[in-house]
């Protein structure tokens, strides 16, 4: 993945969002699903294209701006895929102002199948907002952060019409493993009773607003925030983790399928509202310099100096109303 970069940075230079999930099955629906929110189209026959090729340990795709990839499972692998990504971009002379969004699944804590969670905030098995990592045999601790303001923005983009499903603020609990460390009843091994189980859930959610659990948010929080990238974490929960796995009822796979799609549709709206806002910006930008190049020639006549030779004003203006012709079609397209 890196050695491709560094031959062709161009490839990666206007990356602006970086989103990534669990499996390659689900980060492949996801491209295909950008490639036809933003008009995107690929080469015919080609489609959908992994950039890192096959039997690699995770799937890369690129749509537009928007750079696609699969983590696996666990903290460490998020790890690994984050250096990976941080490598890329870097090699890749991406811009600074990216923005990371992870799409996942999740175990509810007291929430109903189907909710989408928006991580305000991350904690560990100790209920500690950091990612603990051992280097050089010392324990260093890393804070887990999460873009406040992305979270905002995210629960407004909940409310567009495109959104017909239950989305919800709330804390999670990122675990290190699934089974005991989830408190679930159903692993090889169980050391406590099925009341010493409630009894911590429900600790988790009143005391600590604890809505899901996953295993890979901590280190996403810790090490976006680490080398200063506003990220965000959406996750739909599956199952209701108070309610006994043996005692629960599996949903059809036709409802698991429509919920895997909820945080993906949450976050194409999110990214398809903020690629058009910043085309406006660019439009509003290039009607300033009307009035600039006005306040140059006024102050060059007030002080008797002679201007630099241009060519004719009509050229200019024309030059710039074809510029501005451009984008306005560039947003007429986007708002279709």
């Amino acid at each position: 993945m890196l050695a491709s970069v560094e031959q062709s940075p161009s490839l990666f230079h206007d990356v602006q969002f970086v989103c990534v999930g669990d499996t390659p099955a689900r980060m492949y629906k996801f491209a295909g699903y950008c490639m036809e929110l933003l008009k995107i189209s690929a080469p015919v026959g080609l489609g959908v294209a992994d950039l890192c090729g096959a039997h690699a340990r995770f799937v890369l795709y690129k749509v537009g701006p928007v750079l696609i990839a699969s983590h696996g499972v666990g903290n460490s692998n998020m790890s690994i895929l984050l250096n990976e990504l941080f490598k890329l971009l870097h090699y890749g002379k991406a811009k600074k102002a990216i923005r990371f969004l992870r799409i996942g699944i999740s175990t509810g804590v007291g929430v109903r199948p189907g909710t989408t969670v928006i991580t305000q905030h991350v904690y560990n098995a100790s209920m500690q907002s950091f990612y603990e990592q051992h280097i050089l045999g010392h324990a260093v601790f890393r804070p887990a952060v999460l873009d406040q303001n992305m979270v905002q923005d995210l629960l407004f983009h909940a409310s567009s019409v495109n959104i017909h499903f239950p989305v919800i603020v709330g804390n999670t609990l990122c675990t290190s493993g699934y089974f005991e460390e989830q408190a679930r009843l159903d692993g090889a091994f169980c050391d406590y009773s099925h009341l010493e189980k409630v009894k911590h859930l429900q600790n988790c959610q009143q005391t600590h607003s604890i809505r899901n659990m996953d295993m890979e948010s901590l280190s996403f929080a810790a090490l976006t925030h680490f080398v200063n990238i506003s990220a965000a974490s959406i996750s739909v929960v599956i199952q209701n983790g108070m309610i006994d796995e043996p005692l629960f009822e599996a949903p059809n796979a036709s409802d698991v399928e429509e919920w895997e799609s909820r945080p993906q549709r949450l976050a194409g709206e999110y990214i398809r509202y903020e690629l058009r806002k910043k085309l406006d910006q660019q439009l509003t930008k290039l009607e300033i310099p009307k009035y600039t190049n006005a306040v140059k020639k006024t102050t060059l006549r007030e002080k008797n100096i002679p201007e630099k030779p241009f060519s004719s004003d009509l050229s200019r203006l024309q030059i710039m109303k074809q510029e501005l012709d451009k984008l306005a079609h560039k947003i007429h397209l986007k708002s279709k």
